[in-house]
């Protein structure tokens, strides 16, 4: 028992130090928003061929879409301009940031957009958010995003964990 009182004690000390040391040393502000940070950068590269090719079906899904609709045939069928956004690994968290940030700020606007999707990865927010998928994410989105932070990473942490994340920098 009295071991256990020292560590808790030595440990207790630590977090304390660390907590007021590291945020100086390293220029932390504390408390910070809860949630990965993202940076300022936004590709806009769906954007560009929107613009110059003004396509009149838009089609957004992950590798399901590029196996299994032939743009081509489709644009055949339905005689309209089909632009094809297949990106392999993606989920509804991608898909809303390229909305938002390529076709919603395009100054063409395509008739119909399409979401190929399959089972419930639509209406999962936290899916394909995490590792190396944050990666693509971070590349569509704004610095300043709360609707994905709360539906993709917020809404899945207990309060104990929004609490951590807030104040303490270990």
């Amino acid at each position: 028992m009295r071991f256990f009182l020292k560590f808790s004690l030595i440990l207790t000390i630590i977090i304390i130090f660390c907590s007021i040391i590291l945020p100086r040393r390293y220029e932390l502000t504390f408390p910070r928003d809860p949630g990965p940070e993202l940076d300022n950068k936004v590709r806009t590269n769906y954007l560009e061929y929107l613009e110059e090719n003004h396509p009149q079906l838009v089609l957004i899904g992950d590798s399901t879409l590029g196996a299994s609709i032939n743009a081509e045939e489709l644009a055949l069928q339905t005689k309209k301009t089909v632009y094809n956004i297949s990106i392999p690994g993606s989920a509804s968290a991608l898909w809303y940031l390229i909305m938002k940030s390529n076709i919603a700020e395009s100054e063409y606007k395509p008739e119909t957009i399409v979401i190929v999707f399959r089972d419930s990865i639509l209406t999962t927010p936290g899916y394909r958010v995490h590792g190396s998928y944050f990666e693509l994410l971070d590349e569509y989105a704004d610095h300043n995003e709360p609707l994905i932070m709360q539906n993709s990473y917020i809404n899945f942490m207990s309060p104990f964990e929004i609490f951590a994340e807030k104040y303490f920098p270990l």
